[in-house]
């Protein structure tokens, strides 16, 4: 079933067209947010570990 456009329609389209790209836009930008915010929590994590281990030993 193929829907005929009328002149107007063009314009619904290109909008919707538009806040879906928007949409997905901002759920990559969170996806790539959260990856980047998950490594440095890691990250910190390894450093610490060491440091908790050393202050252990001296006493």
């Amino acid at each position: 079933m193929k829907r005929k456009l009328r002149v107007g329609d063009c314009y619904a389209l290109t909008k919707h067209k538009r806040k879906q790209t928007t949409i997905r836009y901002i759920s990559l930008l969170a996806v790539a947010t959260t990856m980047c915010l998950y490594a440095v929590k890691q990250v910190s994590a390894q450093q610490a570990e060491p440091a908790a281990t050393a202050v252990a030993f001296i006493f």
